[in-house]
Parts: structure tokens; C-alpha cells; sequence
């Protein structure tokens, strides 16, 4: 048909539009389309009013006329159901207005008349299923008026249908209003991206600034000294501890075994007994606290002379308990106690150290920094994630919007 309009010289040229133009154009278009049909459907109309107008005539006849002659039960249904039908039909055609010449008007009625024939057929059967035993004539009047509104109903429609045109132009706007919303959304996606780019460039910035002033922090030479002095005193403490463990471990063996006797003889005290068991279990924790080991260190020496001990190289325990009692002194205990009470004082001069604070609040701005710039890193991928996935609509949005134009020979630059 298309070519033939061509060859016959009917067909309009095609028209080339931006999309700036395109509004213009849908309004001109409305505006034209809505002048034919309002023309082409003026006659459906009035026929929709007139067969309005009948219905409500044989309406109201039928409240005017008496119920007549039926049988008791049947007589009170319909004089409660027929009122109510009355009100119900007469209230339901009041729905159907239109203005005269006025297209959004007719263009409404079209589309809520077939929902309003149908309420009313419900009305009929629900509330008018009786009414026909009594007042047959009467209500066989009212559904033949009703029969017209439906056939003017279906010319007001098929009015509509043979003018064309305005279905595809509303296809055209709802095309054109997603294919801007898609556009609107991808701008304001790449403003989001680009506001959060922004704030990770900032984060970065302040994360290498945060870092540099700690590495200056650090270099603080109070700080750096007292650090070195925490060191020193933390190898003297290790060396204590290392001298302590060298010397008492060797004795374990005989140890144990001086327990069983010395507990079966009663040969200590209760408190001495608890020190043994500590100088068993963990002999340098035992020894550095302070407790006193010589009774137990001879009574031992005396349980391996009397034999109540056994060990494999008498000579050897020997030194070893010389050894114990020349470098496991209470001066040592007492040095130890010292470089201890030191370190605590250290470590609270430490804490208190305005650089090691400032150190701190950098540690923690840095983390805070590092856990924000990933979750914004994050964010970023999850957008132009979308971001490309609003390309593509927008893409087929666009395309939807073309195909539709095509209908009115209409291209889109």
C-alpha cells in the first residue's frame, strides 16, 4: 500500500526530526489527530447520550408503575430489589459525561463506558433478577434501550478505530518518555560516578598525607630514644629470664622425684610444698617472683646424700646446685623487679607521649581512610556496572522510539 501511495504520489515524504523537534511535532500531531477524531466520533456520541438519555426514561417508568399481582415471597423480594435497582442504574448513568468537541473528554468516555455497560449488566442480574416476574414489559423496555447504549458504545469505539493514528502517536510519546527517562538516568549516573571519582581521588590524597605525617611521627627523636631504651631493657629482662630457665630446667628431674619423698616424709612446709610445685611447673615464673628456694634447693641435697633420691651423676646435681645457689641470687630477683617497675614506667611515659598519640590518631584515620576507600572502590564498580547497563536500555529505548516514528515516515537524528 505504502509503495503504491508512492508511485501514486500520495504518500507523504518522509520528514527528518531531532529530538529537540520531536515535541513540536507530537503536539502538532495530537492537535490534528484529535480534530479528526473528535469530528468522526460526534455522531457516536450523541448516540451514546440519546441511548443514555432512553435508558434513564424506561428507568424511571418503571419506578412510576405499580408492582402488581405475585405470589407473597416473591412480591417482597422485588419490592426491597427494585428500588435498589432503580438507584444503582440511575447513579451508574450519571457516570456517563463527556463535553461536546472536547477530545480528552470523548477520548475518557471511551475508554470508561465499556467498564460502566458492564456494572450495569451486573445491576440487572444481581438486584433486577425478579423485577421481570412482575414488571416484565417494563424491564424488557429497559434492557432493549440498554441493547442501543451497548451498539453506541461499539460505534463510538469503532470510531475511533477508523480514524487511526492516535494509538501510534501515544505508542511514539510512551516511547519517547522512557528513552528520556533512561537518558536522564545515565546522567545522572555519570554525575554520581564522577562525585564519587572525586571523592576517592580526595580519600587517596588524604590517605599518602595521613601516611607521610606518620612516617615523620615516627622520627621523633624522643620518641626514637625512648623506644631504644624500651629495647634494651626488654633484652635485659629476656637475658633474666633465659639465665633463670638455663639453670633450674637441669634440675627438673631430680626434682620430681625429691617431691614424692618430700611430701610422703612431710618435709616441708605447706608453703614451701607450693613452691616446689610452682619450681616443677614453671621454674622461672616461680623463682622471679620472689620465693625463697634455698630450704628446698638443700633439703634436697640432703635427701640425695641420705639416698632417699636417686640420680644418675651425683657430681653433676652437685654442680648443678651450686650453680643455682651462685647465679640464681636474690640480687637478681631485685634487678629484675627494678628493670620490671622501669618498663611500666616506660610504657606509661610511652602512652602518654604526645607523638605517640598523634601516632595513634594517625593509625586510625589511616585504617579509617583504607576501610572508606575500598567501600567507595566498591561502589564504583557497582556503578558502571549499572552505567552500562543503562547504555543498553537507552539504546533499545531509542530504537523503540524509531520503529515507532516509522509509522508516521518520521526519522530521528
Amino acid at each position: 500500500m505504502r509503495l503504491l501511495d508512492r508511485l501514486l504520489g500520495k504518500e507523504e515524504r518522509g520528514r527528518t526530526l531531532s529530538h529537540s523537534e520531536l515535541d513540536k511535532w507530537i503536539n502538532q500531531e495530537s492537535e490534528r489527530l484529535e480534530s479528526i477524531l473528535v469530528e468522526k466520533s460526534k455522531s457516536a456520541v450523541v448516540d451514546v447520550f440519546e441511548a443514555r438519555g432512553k435508558v434513564r426514561e424506561s428507568i424511571l417508568s418503571l419506578e412510576n408503575q405499580p408492582i402488581g399481582e405475585s405470589p407473597g415471597r416473591l412480591k417482597s423480594i422485588i419490592q426491597t430489589s427494585k428500588p435498589e435497582f432503580i438507584k444503582a442504574m440511575l447513579g451508574t448513568l450519571e457516570e456517563i459525561e463527556a463535553e461536546e468537541g472536547n477530545y480528552d473528554s470523548i477520548a475518557s468516555l471511551r475508554r470508561k463506558l465499556p467498564e460502566i455497560l458492564e456494572r450495569m449488566a451486573k445491576i440487572t442480574v444481581s438486584h433486577g433478577r425478579y423485577i421481570p416476574y412482575a414488571q416484565g414489559e417494563a424491564f424488557n423496555e429497559i434492557q432493549r434501550e440498554f441493547k442501543k447504549l451497548i451498539d453506541a458504545q461499539k460505534r463510538l469505539n469503532n470510531a475511533f478505530m477508523q480514524a487511526g493514528g492516535m494509538e501510534s502517536l501515544e505508542a511514539v510519546k510512551e516511547a519517547k518518555i522512557e528513552f528520556e527517562k533512561t537518558v536522564e538516568g545515565e546522567k545522572a549516573q555519570d554525575k554520581e560516578i564522577r562525585n564519587l571519582n572525586k571523592s576517592i581521588k580526595e580519600l587517596e590524597e588524604k590517605l599518602a598525607m595521613s601516611q607521610s605525617e606518620l612516617i615523620k611521627s615516627r622520627q621523633d627523636k624522643d620518641l626514637h630514644e625512648l623506644i631504644k631504651k624500651m629495647a634494651k631493657e626488654a633484652q635485659k629482662l629476656e637475658s633474666i629470664k633465659t639465665r633463670v630457665y638455663e639453670t633450674l630446667t637441669p634440675i627438673g628431674r631430680a626434682l620430681r622425684k625429691y617431691q614424692h619423698v618430700a611430701i610422703s616424709e612431710k618435709r616441708l612446709s605447706k608453703d614451701e610444698e607450693v613452691t616446689l610445685e610452682g619450681l616443677i611447673e614453671n621454674p622461672v615464673n616461680q623463682f622471679l617472683s620472689g620465693r625463697d628456694i634455698s630450704t628446698i634447693m638443700q633439703d634436697l641435697k640432703k635427701a640425695m646424700v641420705e639416698g632417699k633420691v636417686e640420680v644418675k651423676n651425683m657430681e653433676k646435681t652437685d654442680r648443678m646446685l651450686q650453680d643455682i645457689e651462685e647465679k640464681l641470687t636474690k640480687q637478681l630477683i631485685i634487678d629484675h623487679q627494678r628493670m620490671l617497675e622501669d618498663k611500666r614506667n616506660d610504657e606509661e611515659l610511652l602512652a602518654k607521649s604526645e607523638a605517640v598519640l598523634k601516632n595513634k590518631r594517625l593509625e586510625d584515620l589511616i585504617e579509617q581512610a583504607k576501610n572508606t576507600l575500598e567501600k567507595r572502590i566498591n561502589e564504583q564498580k557497582s556503578l558502571e556496572k549499572k552505567r552500562i547497563e543503562l547504555k543498553e536500555h537507552a539504546i533499545e529505548a531509542r530504537k523503540q522510539l524509531e520503529e515507532r516514528l516509522k509509522v508516521f515516515n518520521i526519522t530521528l537524528t
